[in-house]
Order: C-alpha cells, then sequence, then structure tokens
C-alpha cells in the first residue's frame, strides 16, 4: 500500500493492530504505532484503544499504560482493554482500581469489563466475590454472558478442590438460576468431567421438563 504513495488510514491502522495483537507481535506493533504518531492519528480514540489492546496482549502493560495516559479521549473500550491487561498480567489490584475509577468518571462498565473482573477473582479462588460481582452486575441490569460464566465455571471446575468448588457452584445456581442456557453450555464444556456429572442433576432438578433435558440423558 504504502509503496503506492496510498497512506493508511485510522481503519487500516485499527486491522494490523488487531493482527499484531492476534500473533503477539510486538516489535510489528511498535513498528506500526511509530507510523500512527507520524501521521499524526495518535488522538484517534479506535486507534488508541487498540494500541491499548496490543500492547496488553503482547504483556506489554507499561507501554499500554502510557497509551491510556496520554490518550485526550477515552471511552469504556479504552478502561476495559487496560483493565483486562492488568488481570491477564495478574496486576488484580490495579484492575480493580481501574474498574472503580471508570465508574467514578461516570463512565458505566460493559459487560467485557464486568467479565474481567470476575475472572481475576475467580483467578484468586475468592469464590464469595465472584457471587458478589454477578449479584451487582444484575443488579446494574447486565446480565453475565456466556464468556463470563463458562470461562469462571471451567477455572473453578479445574483448579478449586472439588468440595470447595460444589460450594462455589451450587450457590452460583442460586445466583443465577434463571440462565439456563449458560448452564446447559457450561455442561456440555465441562464433559465429561466429575463436574458435568455434578451440573446435569443440578439442571435436571431445576428444569426436569426442558426439552433438551431428553437429549443429555
Amino acid at each position: 500500500m504504502q509503496w503506492e504513495v496510498v497512506q493508511p488510514n485510522p481503519v487500516t491502522f485499527v486491522g494490523v493492530l488487531n493482527a499484531c495483537a492476534s500473533v503477539v507481535a510486538l516489535q510489528e506493533g511498535r513498528r506500526v504505532h511509530q507510523q500512527i504518531l507520524e501521521n499524526g492519528y495518535e488522538s484517534n480514540v479506535f486507534v488508541g484503544n487498540r494500541l491499548i489492546n496490543m500492547y496488553a496482549k503482547c504483556w506489554n502493560v507499561e507501554d499500554a499504560c502510557r497509551v491510556f495516559n496520554e490518550m485526550p479521549l477515552r471511552n469504556v473500550v479504552s478502561w476495559t482493554s487496560l483493565i483486562l491487561g492488568h488481570v491477564n498480567y495478574g496486576q488484580g489490584r490495579k484492575a480493580r482500581e481501574l474498574f472503580q475509577l471508570m465508574q467514578w468518571e461516570g463512565l458505566k462498565p460493559d459487560v467485557v469489563a464486568w467479565n474481567a473482573m470476575i475472572l481475576e477473582q475467580v483467578k484468586c479462588g475468592q469464590g464469595h466475590k465472584v457471587l458478589e460481582l454477578f449479584k451487582l452486575m444484575q443488579s446494574g441490569g447486565m446480565e453475565p454472558d456466556v464468556v463470563t460464566f463458562v470461562g469462571s465455571t471451567m477455572h473453578v471446575l479445574v483448579y478449586w478442590p472439588l468440595k470447595r468448588a460444589g460450594v462455589f457452584m451450587r450457590r452460583s445456581f442460586e445466583v443465577v438460576a434463571s440462565l439456563m442456557p449458560l448452564w446447559v453450555i457450561v455442561l456440555f464444556t465441562c464433559m465429561p468431567s466429575v463436574g458435568a456429572w455434578w451440573i446435569l442433576g443440578e439442571c435436571l432438578t431445576r428444569w426436569p421438563k426442558g426439552m433438551w433435558s431428553h437429549g443429555l440423558l
């Protein structure tokens, strides 16, 4: 493109940054960042968000923070991308601080931001805090989605002791008992583990007449 003297635009840079993030190509991403500066697109919020995402997925949270702090305009995606970066980097305290600060600045967390906070507590083994976040999420008018629920449940079943995981799962059924489709997805994801049989029993007890139950049996 550049050999033909066609100047890249913000959409071009967003696509290239996504590609760099998907293959964890930090050096290539840095070169793209330099081109963004040379073309004067560093203040574009969409480009800035992708830069944060790229650096975070390349395990360079420091540069992700630098881009975030230099952005003249930030939106929910900006905050969420940085929060996810800190969670994945094992910096839960910083992620929680950003989550609170985002709300203090008047921005409502989206489902991805809630997902990040729930996953952070799951990784720390804080089952009661996970359930608190589920409740807060729902009280704010936002339901857990498949990504949140399946991801957190799988982590619990794989890494927590079975007895402790069972207590958490039983309580989480009470918190999100109305979301039958999510439990079905979790069930299929967990098969053929011990946790799958426990979930199957709970599903059949709570929704014995569901059309899906006959297929499972």
